[in-house]
Order: C-alpha cells, then structure tokens, then sequence
C-alpha cells in the first residue's frame, strides 16, 4: 500500500438520475489493514436508503464517527449491511446512536464461526418491516438466500429468494 499512488478523487462518477451516492472511507497509514479500509458506500433512491458497509471492524467505524457528515449519513439510513459478514469485530454500539435502520442484512454463508452470530445482536438495532405477515428485522443471505430491493417513486419491496411473492416494505 506504501507505493500506490492512483489519484483520481472517489468522489467523482456518473449522474446515476434518481440514484445518489455517498462514499466514506478511512485513510492510509491511519490504518494499514483491509478491513478498517474498506469503502463505506450508501445509496439513495426515492424511499431506500441503504449502506453497505465491507468489512469495516470497530477501529474504524469509531474513526468514521469523528466525522459530522458521516453521523448525519448514518442518520437517513433505512437499510443496513452489516459489515464484515455480519462477524462480531464488524459489530459498533456507536454506530447505532445515530443509525436506526428499519432491517439489517448480513451477507454471509453457513455458519462457521462463534463470531458469526449476530443476529441477535443486529435485531435489537432495527425497528422492523412487516414481512410474509409479521415483523422481520434481519435478513440474511444464509437464510433467505439472495435478497432484492426495488425503489420506485410509489414504493420500495423487499424481496427474497425463499420467497415467491414481493411485499411492500418501506
């Protein structure tokens, strides 16, 4: 990482019409490990705001924080990718002082590892969609496999793989 030297500004990229984006990220030598490097990406679009957040572990979310624009990001946010799949060194108490997602999604494959389970931990920072009939607060591509979002002026649904019919969610 010591010899990389591309320069062009992040910040810059094509007019997507109604889709908007913001990008944060922590900088090197602040952090020299992939993970607390990891591009920070929210997007806007009609009623969905949602932010996908790498692998980002703790160090790094609480640097993000001593930043007013990124808190104030985090302040639209209705959809949350937990970051590094959902493992325990992705999870930030601080960060939900200012993040109150409607759903979480962990994007991750079967269970491994102790510090895979979440999900517990991620539906205690969510307030819920009504989903097949009752409330649903995590998501997961462990369980219910691919998972689609679609945003128009009107509505955004939330669908999954598991699942035949969409549902109005947000």
């Amino acid at each position: 990482m010591s010899t990389y030297t591309f320069t062009q500004s992040i910040d810059t990229g094509p007019s997507w019409g109604n889709l908007t984006r913001e990008v944060f990220y922590n900088y090197y030598p602040s952090f020299d490990d992939e993970n607390n490097l990891s591009l920070i990406l929210s997007l806007h679009c009609n009623n969905m705001h949602v932010m996908f957040t790498g692998d980002l572990e703790k160090a790094g979310w609480l640097e993000l924080l001593k930043n007013e624009r990124f808190k104030n990001e985090l302040r639209t946010i209705n959809v949350f990718v937990a970051s590094h799949h959902g493992r325990e060194n992705g999870c930030c108490e601080e960060v939900f002082k200012y993040c109150k997602p409607e759903v979480v999604i962990i994007s991750d494959g079967p269970h491994q590892y102790e510090t895979q389970k979440t999900v517990g931990w991620y539906s205690q920072r969510a307030s819920g969609i009504r989903f097949d009939g009752k409330p649903r607060r995590v998501f997961s591509t462990r369980s219910d496999g691919y998972i689609l979002i679609e945003s128009t002026p009107e509505h955004t649904i939330l669908d999954t793989q598991k699942r035949r019919d969409k549902v109005k969610a947000f």
